[in-house]
């Protein structure tokens, strides 16, 4: 995400699954850092997200 927001300018939205990895102090320490920043999680369970062939 770093790199990301190194390279693109205005908001940036990351779109990540409910993994615990994705989730913690070093997340919400890079949110506080970088306000343009915004992570929205995916629902824990979506079919209708699901991607087809």
């Amino acid at each position: 995400m770093r790199e990301l927001l190194r390279h693109l300018r205005g908001p940036l939205i990351v779109l990540l699954d409910n993994s615990s990895t994705h989730k913690g102090d070093p997340i919400e320490q890079l949110q506080r850092q970088h306000h343009r920043l915004h992570i929205e999680y995916f629902p824990s369970y979506a079919p209708e997200l699901r991607a087809y062939p």
